[in-house]
């Protein structure tokens, strides 16, 4: 977890999306081409099938894809 982000919980501040999205694009640098489930997109949205992530760092776009899923 960012430590930015781990100091907002402390302090009980709210996330923003630049955060949030952050944190996303940090999985696809330390997944990379594994793609597994620690991968929330590959987990939760499960839109892709091939190794051509339409997501693949870009913290943004997979922030879209699970609001619209839990919301």
């Amino acid at each position: 977890m960012d430590s930015t982000i781990l100091k907002k919980l402390i302090r009980k501040e709210q996330l923003t999306d630049d955060d949030i999205e952050g944190v996303l694009h940090d999985i696809c640098e330390d997944v990379h081409s594994s793609c597994d489930s620690s991968c929330p997109i590959y987990k939760d949205v499960l839109i892709f099938k091939d190794w051509n992530c339409k997501y693949f760092k870009n913290g943004k776009a997979m922030l879209e894809a699970l609001k619209m899923v839990y919301e």
